[in-house]
């Protein structure tokens, strides 16, 4: 599945916002979704996606909080559990 992500977003090792930030996908990015978790709970929402886009210059892999992906419902049907 891939998604638009509403807002830029910080890319990162895990699924909270206490990980490090990889990379910044810039708003209106496409996704593909790889997987989800349960993570820290950003503003109700605690459903993150491990998910991957290619920037100009090289790809990058990360988790993003799902409150900011457009999915529809969190977790998005279809896709599987990490």
């Amino acid at each position: 599945m891939c998604a638009d992500n509403l807002r830029a977003l910080n890319v990162r090792t895990g699924p909270a916002t206490s990980y490090t930030a990889l990379s910044r996908a810039p708003e209106g990015k496409s996704m593909a979704i790889d997987c989800w978790s349960f993570g820290e709970s950003i503003k109700g929402d605690n459903i993150w996606y491990y998910i991957t886009w290619v920037s100009s210059f090289d790809g990058h892999s990360g988790f993003v909080t799902g409150y900011y992906l457009n999915t529809g419902p969190d977790p998005a049907p279809g896709i599987p559990q990490c």
